[in-house]
């Protein structure tokens, strides 16, 4: 055991480089991952903005570009702290994926049929495989040393 104890304190790595390698032991593919940050998340919230910003300063619906505003915030800073890797983000990512099934319903909503058709469609086709892919990533999401370092010896006595 302190033989183990002397190799992680002799390997100096970042709470990053940590969790890259458990994910490369996982071998865990963050492909979507980095797509839901960079680009789903970013360029929502700037398209949020930019909608916001022109119904709140157009005088049309100040209300309704106001909540924009507020979501495409939240939204940035989700991303940001998934970027960091930090387990409150990924633990608020579940309201933007119940979000997105209720928006993308009330956008297609025709009566109240075709509503409850499309927000179960949406669920099945969008919302549970992303579900499933980041249950299966939370290793990757920490947010203290101790965590860190005890999965790291988890993986080490493996």
């Amino acid at each position: 055991m302190p033989k183990e104890n002397e190799l992680l304190n002799s390997v100096k790595l970042e709470p990053k480089e940590i969790l890259k390698k458990l994910a490369d032991l996982n071998q865990l593919s963050i492909i979507w991952l980095k797509f839901w940050i960079y680009y789903r998340l970013t360029i929502w919230a700037i398209l949020l903005m930019i909608q916001s910003f022109s119904w709140i300063f157009g005088g049309e619906q100040i209300l309704l570009g106001t909540i924009n505003l507020i979501f495409a915030v939240f939204l940035l800073i989700i991303s940001t702290g998934l970027h960091m890797r930090r387990l409150w983000a990924w633990k608020l990512n579940w309201i933007v994926l119940v979000w997105d099934a209720i928006v993308f319903s009330l956008i297609y909503y025709q009566t109240l049929v075709s509503l409850f058709i499309v927000f179960v469609a949406i669920v099945v086709i969008w919302s549970w495989p992303n579900f499933v892919y980041f249950q299966k990533r939370r290793i990757l999401f920490s947010c203290s040393d101790e965590e860190f370092e005890g999965i790291f010896e988890i993986k080490l006595k493996k």
